[in-house]
């Protein structure tokens, strides 16, 4: 019998903080605290740029251009 409250102490006592960072969590992310997109976690390799990405610099480059230039004839008419 002291073996078995030995063995359940020591378990509520390693799985203790787990609980309450699961409590957090959902707590924090119910209320809206807690934002979490896959785009914050992006692979990045130095020298190099960030890895596995859809978004071409080249091409939000060009776009930008485009809507300067599109946004200066706007203006001046």
């Amino acid at each position: 019998m002291n073996t078995l409250i030995q063995f359940l102490l020591i378990l509520a006592v390693l799985l203790g903080p787990f609980a309450v960072v699961a409590a957090l969590a959902g707590r924090a992310r119910r209320d809206g605290h807690l934002r979490w997109h896959f785009d914050q976690f992006r692979f990045a390799a130095p020298m190099a740029g960030r890895l596995f990405s859809d978004d071409d610099a080249d091409l939000r480059r060009v776009e930008h251009d485009i809507e300067a230039i599109r946004t200066r004839f706007d203006h001046h008419r």
